[in-house]
């Protein structure tokens, strides 16, 4: 409460900051390809350097930068993570996830983040901001879908253009990822994403194409996953062809962090720089196939080439990169965060118009639920950013924009601490506790080197080892014992570790982070009957760096305590707050999610809606989640996304009516899982993906299948209404220009996305039956109507011809349909195309 007032001063400047920043970023034009100047000055430099100078140029300092030439004044580049905040070099500006970044529909607003962005890197000294991430969300339960730009390529492309331009404008290289298919995070480092071509062209590969050729994107970075058969870090057919060829693409490519797998596939397949350090860019073997010519100079000349280029355009030689005279703690940073936060914010469902909250009959406010008192910002992973100042908690910015009016209570979540004193396990052969069995490699094969008897899984040897035993830092451990249900019920378990654990229950499995991680916490609930023994095992391996793990196992708490149930009856309303955070359910790089909520949550959701139906619910989450439990009973639901540092405040502002409410889906949610178009096809099987349903994703499949999704894309509520009218089509040349009027017909002002969609002519192959190709955010007072003209080209009615390898456009009759989301289509026009 103490930086209430930092957070209501951003709030109120945030309007005119996002005005001035948007309109820097818009007017900034895409980086050169390259210029006459630029091409001189880099083939200087490059004569100048000696092979061993070139070849430390290639690879990664080992952490988050690259190695310097003092000789010739050329600097090491400095890199940072990731698209929502400056995250490697301590505390900076916590921005909402990407993912809500795309449900405002505003693409001045992405190019004010991604300004607002540069100048966080430039106080920090940082040369290329890895982001921002753009692949398609094709399932709910993708890791890093929060990271993305949702379902739709054309929606993608716009906002990461204006990204791209903001976060250039400001003498900062934008890092366009992860090139390309990885959709989602199980197998990421060796699954192959199989696509077809056409597939490929028409969904997956656009906003990449649009970043080179439209925001003048300087760095890319390839994936860790094969596409069709092939890792993307040695595919010369997206690196080479594709993207250096066909896009005429003249940056760097540098590698996703350790996703090499061989030094001639990734030299001749296009890799400019490895990161983080020369594990496959190795000197004395690069200088050996050189001796044998598997390798050619000109090859290695023209990935350093790519590197100066970069180094040049953006003026990296010129100047200090870090500039002192921007605040790391900036206000108008802040001010951009809280403005993506208020417009991505999607308000979902509003039942008896609970929403706005009226402070004249609204009283009690109990705030409840795992994320009540504590604020989540963001996913979890490398865009994960610690904060310059404290987050606001829900709970708190209730209270806060709620006033002296309004008493606002909260109840603690029961959540479950890890505690190895209060685990109880059979004696076996009259020892108590687990038989450890330790091995000295991460895949629990071989002999073990130490088998011994551990009381409780509670560890954390740092950057140590469990014993003198074991000699390396990677190793593995299985843990055997029993354990007993005193009486019949639901039981927590919960694994804590860094890196992978796992744990079995009668040889079921029933919580799983077996990767490659920071430390990550899963719990789950497991029915036991009162006096069963059963058979437990805890697996967990370290593959280096620190090293923790603890176990733990209990009988779970009351969903609803009767300190809960007496609020519940009392409240006027009840916000409860739920989804993902490093304590409930993990949703970040490494793991993708369930479908359901966190253990518990849904199960509580449930049975607090029963008790008030005044129930508001807002999700933290990076999409859909399964809601058929809760959503018919609950009042309204707000999907806050991963809101960044002062996100709640903006939460609380839109329940309250300071704002309205103005996001809209970037994706499709589903009522069922199994509507999905992924379904029966992810994770995948035998180490591929097979992305059957093709260009079927998101609302593409929904229609074709004649699906009533839970929530179609583009659709969010206001608390005013709109109407969209008298649309017409006007050709001229190879343009066309869609107009229509927006009307404001409700009592307040707002603001609403006209969504232009292109229904296909008669083609030789199969076509959605239509497509985004168009979109406005209007913002209307109460009553007021305002002209919309969009334009459409050859390319917006456009297909991917494999057999040519080129795109065509039919003539014919289109039909353009403009509406408020993909399925509340308000007008319908002709556009004939010859």
């Amino acid at each position: 409460m103490n930086h209430r007032p930092c957070f209501s001063a951003v709030r109120d400047i945030a309007l005119g900051c996002v005005i001035v920043f948007a309109s820097q970023a818009l007017a900034a034009e895409p980086a050169p390809a390259t210029t006459p100047e630029v091409e001189k000055r880099v083939e200087s430099l490059l004569s100048q350097l000696t092979l061993d100078e070139e070849l430390s140029l290639l690879y990664g300092d080992g952490n988050m930068g690259t190695h310097a030439v003092d000789r010739l004044k050329i600097p090491a580049i400095k890199f940072s993570d990731a698209s929502v905040g400056v995250r490697c070099w301590g505390p900076s500006t916590a921005y909402p996830a990407t993912v809500a970044l795309a449900a405002t529909w505003d693409a001045e607003l992405s190019g004010a983040m991604g300004v607002a962005l540069g100048r966080d890197a430039r106080a920090r000294g940082v040369h290329v901001l890895l982001g921002p991430g753009m692949n398609i969300a094709r399932q709910p339960q993708g890791g890093r879908n929060f990271e993305y730009l949702g379902e739709d390529p054309y929606l993608a492309s716009v906002m990461a253009v204006g990204f791209v331009k903001g976060v250039q404008s400001q003498g900062v290289a934008a890092c366009i990822k992860h090139f390309i298919g990885n959709e989602q995070e199980e197998g990421r480092n060796s699954w192959s994403s199989d696509i077809d071509p056409r597939t490929l062209h028409e969904i997956y590969l656009p906003p990449f194409k649009a970043c080179v050729q439209q925001g003048g994107a300087w760095t890319l970075m390839n994936a860790y996953n094969k596409l069709n058969g092939v890792y993307c870090s040695e595919n010369a057919l997206i690196l080479n062809q594709i993207l250096k060829t066909e896009w005429g693409f003249n940056g760097m490519v540098m590698s996703d962090w350790g996703s090499t797998h061989s030094l001639i596939g990734c030299m001749n397949g296009g890799l400019d720089l490895e990161m983080p350090k020369d594990d496959v860019y190795k000197t004395v073997e690069i200088k050996s196939l050189l001796a044998s010519g598997e390798i050619q100079k000109a090859t290695i000349d023209e990935h350093v080439r790519r590197l100066l280029r970069v180094m040049v355009a953006m003026k990296f030689l010129d100047r200090p990169q870090q500039d002192d005279s921007i605040p790391k703690v900036d206000l108008a940073s802040a001010a951009v965060a809280y403005k993506v936060a208020a417009e991505g914010t999607v308000l979902l469902k509003n039942a008896g118009h609970i929403l706005p909250l009226d402070t004249a009959r609204i009283h009690k406010i109990l705030v409840i639920g795992p994320h009540a008192v504590k604020a989540v910002t963001g996913g979890e992973g490398s865009s994960y950013t610690k904060s310059n100042v404290p987050s606001v908690s829900v709970a708190a910015a209730v209270a806060a924009v709620g006033g002296k009016g309004v008493t606002v209570e909260t109840v603690p979540w029961e959540g479950m601490t890890l505690s190895g004193a209060k685990s109880v396990y059979e004696a076996i052969d009259g020892q108590v506790g687990l038989k450890a069995t330790y091995f000295d490699n991460k895949y629990l094969r071989g002999e073990p080197v130490l088998t011994r008897q551990d009381a409780q899984v509670d560890f954390n040897w740092k950057s140590g080892t469990p014993a003198a035993e074991v000699k390396g830092k990677s190793f593995s451990v299985r843990w055997e014992g029993k354990i007993k249900a005193p009486k019949t019920g639901d039981y927590l378990f919960a694994i804590n570790s860094d890196d992978g654990g796992r744990v079995f229950v009668d040889g079921k499995e029933v919580l799983n982070t077996w990767w490659d991680h920071e430390t990550v916490r899963r719990t789950t609930r497991v029915s036991l009957a009162a006096d069963a023994v059963h058979d437990l095992r805890v697996e967990y391996f370290n593959s280096g760096g620190l090293a923790e793990v603890q176990f733990g196992w209990e009988a779970a708490k009351p969903l609803i305590s009767d300190e809960l149930a007496a609020k519940l009856t009392d409240a006027d309303a009840v916000i409860a707050c739920v989804g993902y955070s490093p304590s409930e359910g993990y949703e970040g790089e490494g793991s993708d999610r369930t479908w359901l909520l966190p253990p518990g949550q849904d199960a509580f959701l449930k049975a607090v809606v029963a008790a008030n139906a005044k129930t508001i619910v807002v999700l933290n989450a990076g999409g859909s989640v399964d809601m058929r439990s809760w959503l018919d009973h609950a009042a309204a639901l707000v999907h806050a996304w991963y809101p960044g540092e002062n996100g709640n405040t903006a939460v609380a502002d839109i329940l309250f009516g300071k704002r309205n409410p103005s996001g809209k889906l970037p994706t499709t949610f589903e009522k069922r899982w199994e509507d999905a178009a992924a379904f029966g096809n992810f994770p995948g099987r035998d180490q591929h993906v097979t992305f059957a349903e093709g260009l079927f994703v998101g609302y593409r499949w929904f229609d074709q299948k004649k699906i009533e999704p839970a929530f179609p894309f583009g659709f969010g509520l206001s608390y005013t209404t709109f109407t969209i009218s008298r649309a017409e089509t006007k050709r001229e040349g190879g343009k066309a220009t869609v107009s229509f009027d927006v009307t404001n017909t409700g009592a307040v002002a707002g603001a609403t996305v006209a969504q232009v969609y292109v229904r296909p002519a008669p083609a030789p192959v199969e076509r959605p039956d239509h497509e985004l190709k168009g979109f406005a955010r209007v913002e209307l007072a109460a009553g007021e109507t305002r002209r919309v003209s969009v334009g459409l080209d050859a390319t917006s009615l456009a297909y991917f011809e494999v057999g040519s390898n080129s795109w065509k456009t039919p003539a014919g009759r289109y039909q353009v349909a403009i509406g408020l989301s993909s399925r509340e289509i308000e007008q319908t026009v002709d556009l004939d195309w010859k």
